[in-house]
């Protein structure tokens, strides 16, 4: 269900990618220790719930907006799936009339730590006292206790959610904007299987260990100390249980940005994150995440002066297998890795050709080249390269269109026109061109969205339907500046489906959010549609995006207009 401005229903659940591992109503598992939260009565129930309003809704100097996420670190100690219990976590918070009126959105999130876990979140409310708070038990899950039909979330839940957050695999996200003032109860607890419907299976998630976040708005901040350690915070947030898990890490040098960005169809292909490395060693923090991902294969995009050879020994000494994917310069390197990942999995006949001398149209483009396994190729602004010609004849590719990424002093009508004869058609070509980087990234993400066509499919005149389209709704900004952190984070984007929009430093970009009124109506991405923006992120610290804007964009997420 989608959220729009104009209803007045403003309750949004939504979800991506897991899949909920099915085991034996025998399954035995290993025993936690209990969290913290278990202690004296405990959490277990709506009387003894948590009362979590403080990091809700008035944490912070503007009310909670643009402050990050309170986290707790909790456990499910317990499980049996003889008698279809398992340990429950309870919290609550007060959303005031204040509030309602003026539409604060929130976020809970339970974000699994350990594989085994998987995460249901169940809402309720509101409710004048916990002795109100009446959820049906697991085993029935159903209005008609004598023939229960089960179900994998309470019916009696406002709302609920047992799979994955929106950007990450493993756990459970609530999005949501209360319509009525009063207490809320949320129930979090194990997952619990059922085949088709009415047969308990039992629990597909065991005992161990998730993260409950939560937070008012819906912007959140991903940033490490430096560039190579905000792409590891990246990675740890998509993949914040590694299972389920390719086996693959792209990494790529962290000071040049061609080879990580036509890297970006390699990423999608496998399902894996995009890591970033000095050229003469990895990094601590690099080393910490190739284990904890338990990667057995390590692409390395570029030649030995982008990735010394120092660092696939490196690698080697994890015990993974580094595969290097390079070409004579970052043209060829960015054949070479179209050819790899059209060798590794299915690609799509839709190449983006953006300039080999800049990165802000390519950064726009990549969440769309890791959705649809599309190549991204590069190409001087004046002239196509001959190679490129070959690659878009190569049958093992299977091109057949091209969307130019950028106006024509990034790649010039000349160029257009060599593509457009190397595909013996013009209605095979698209261009996707702003005023401005800003600008062209808001062009190419309504286009990707489909969001002003209303299509669920986009492509070329000739190709109308050859790519899905990202989801409108939920994205990443990155500063349109510099390139390390969107070089993650638009991987981080691709694979959930979500475009990734660009911005000053210290200031909105005005076709990110008009908020000043500057531009025609409807020509900032905010207020392309009447879609609220949901579960999103800042990529970066606040030397990239600053606090400031990282507030605008969390206070003008969600509520209505």
């Amino acid at each position: 269900m989608a959220l729009r401005r104009s209803i007045p229903l403003r309750i949004i659940l939504a979800t991506v990618l897991a899949l909920p591992v099915i085991m034996s109503p025998a399954t035995v598992f290993a025993a936690y220790t209990v969290d913290a939260y278990e202690a004296g009565s405990g959490d277990d129930t709506p009387g003894t719930a948590r009362d979590l309003t403080t990091s809700m809704d008035e944490a912070g100097s503007y009310g909670g907006y643009g402050e990050p996420m309170s986290t707790e670190s909790h456990t499910f100690d317990m499980v049996n799936d003889t008698t279809m219990t398992s340990d429950e976590d309870w919290i609550k918070f007060t959303v005031s009339t204040t509030a309602v009126d003026a539409g604060y959105s929130y976020i809970i999130e339970a974000a699994a730590v350990d594989g085994v876990v998987d995460p249901v979140i169940e809402l309720y409310g509101p409710h004048s006292s916990a002795a109100d708070v009446h959820p049906t038990a697991v085993s029935l899950l159903g209005p008609d206790t004598a023939a229960p039909v089960f179900t994998e979330t309470d019916p009696v839940a406002l709302i609920a959610n047992d799979e994955s957050r929106w950007f990450s695999i493993g756990g459970a996200s609530l999005s949501f904007i209360p319509d009525v003032a009063g207490v809320y109860y949320a129930r979090i607890r194990p997952y619990y299987q059922y085949d088709g419907g009415d047969l308990p299976v039992g629990f597909g998630a065991g005992e161990g260990r998730y993260t409950l976040r939560v937070k008012n708005g819906q912007f959140s901040r991903l940033s490490g100390a430096n560039r190579i350690d905000t792409a590891v915070a990246i990675s740890r947030e998509r993949f914040s249980a590694v299972q389920p898990f390719s086996g693959a890490v792209v990494l790529a040098n962290g000071y040049g940005f061609a080879d990580a960005l036509a890297g970006s169809t390699l990423a999608g292909v496998l399902g894996c994150p995009v890591l970033l490395t000095a050229p003469n060693t990895l990094a601590p923090s690099v080393t910490a995440e190739i284990t904890r991902l338990g990667a057995d294969t390590v692409y390395v995009l570029g030649g030995t002066s982008a990735v010394e050879p120092a660092v696939l020994s490196a690698i080697s000494g994890l015990g993974a297998t580094p595969v290097r994917v390079a070409g004579a310069d970052r043209i060829e390197t960015a054949i070479a890795i179209a050819r790899k990942a059209a060798e590794l999995g299915a690609t799509s006949q839709v190449a983006f050709v953006v300039s080999s001398r800049n990165f802000p149209d390519a950064l726009a483009a990549s969440p769309m080249a890791v959705y649809n396994g599309a190549p991204v190729l590069l190409t001087a602004p004046d002239a196509l390269d001959p190679r490129i010609a070959d690659a878009l004849a190569d049958p093992a590719l299977g091109i057949t269109d091209v969307v130019i990424v950028g106006g024509v002093s990034a790649v010039n009508n000349v160029v257009s026109t060599q593509i457009s004869a190397a595909l013996d058609s013009s209605a095979n070509v698209r261009r996707i061109a702003g005023s401005t980087r800003y600008d062209t990234a808001r062009d190419f993400a309504i286009w990707a969205t489909g969001i002003q066509t209303d299509t669920l499919k986009v492509g070329t005149p000739a190709s109308p339907s050859a790519l899905d389209t990202l989801e409108f709704a939920r994205i990443g900004v990155a500063n349109g500046a510099n390139f390390p952190d969107a070089l993650a984070g638009g991987v981080f984007c691709g694979l959930a489906g979500s475009p990734i929009l660009l911005t000053e430093s210290t200031k909105v970009s005005e076709y990110l959010i008009d908020w000043a009124g500057v531009l025609p109506a409807g020509q900032d991405y905010w207020f392309a549609s009447d879609l609220a923006i949901l579960r999103s992120y800042v990529f970066g610290g606040t030397s990239a995006v600053s606090y400031g804007v990282h507030l605008m964009l969390d206070t003008f997420s969600g509520p209505a207009f």
